[in-house]
């Protein structure tokens, strides 16, 4: 049974208590020496498979509370290889899913503003959600804002930008 709102924001609280629970649930240890594997990259894995295996089964309650213990583990101990900001994506696909239009433009915003130079593959889709979420809240004007973020120079997919130029379409349409 999903969790209350507040118990949500509770589990984004990182403890030791919670880490060794997700270590206890995904059968991993406490690293005894330097030379033993990290057992965090695993668990925050284990936490985004979960997840994405939720949202397959179209339970986007469930893989939100994934994700968010995710999200509360790589902000606690931050791994270069995995950028935090492929975990907002993600949620923000899965609110996408159960229509919570704010929380996309939270999450998609996160990314934008970390990721300013479009370095990170998926921080157009983040831009593409963002402004679809905008529109579906009749923020049409903020909408068309974040389209305009998209960089002029950029060696974006031809797919991307056809699909961009149908959301600043649909943005004229509805002006």
């Amino acid at each position: 049974m999903p969790r209350s709102r507040q118990q949500i924001r509770k589990g984004l609280r990182y403890s030791i208590e919670k880490e060794k629970w997700l270590m206890q649930r995904f059968g991993l240890q406490f690293r005894e020496s330097p030379d033993d594997p990290d057992p965090i990259p695993l668990i925050i894995d284990n936490l985004i498979r979960e997840a994405n295996e939720w949202c397959t089964m179209e339970k986007y309650e469930w893989a939100l509370i994934e994700y968010e213990d995710a999200l509360s583990m790589l902000n606690h101990h931050p791994i270069k290889e995995l950028p935090i900001e492929a975990i907002y994506l993600l949620r923000a696909k899965c609110s996408l899913k159960m229509k919570n239009f704010q929380k996309i433009i939270q999450d998609c915003t996160l990314v934008l503003n970390s990721d300013k130079d479009w370095n990170l593959p998926f921080t157009p889709e983040c831009c593409q959600l963002k402004a679809i979420a905008h529109l579906q809240l009749g923020q049409k004007d903020l909408a068309t804002a974040t389209t305009e973020r998209i960089p002029k120079h950029s060696q974006l997919p031809e797919a991307f930008l056809e699909s961009m130029k149908r959301v600043q379409d649909e943005c004229r349409d509805e002006g």
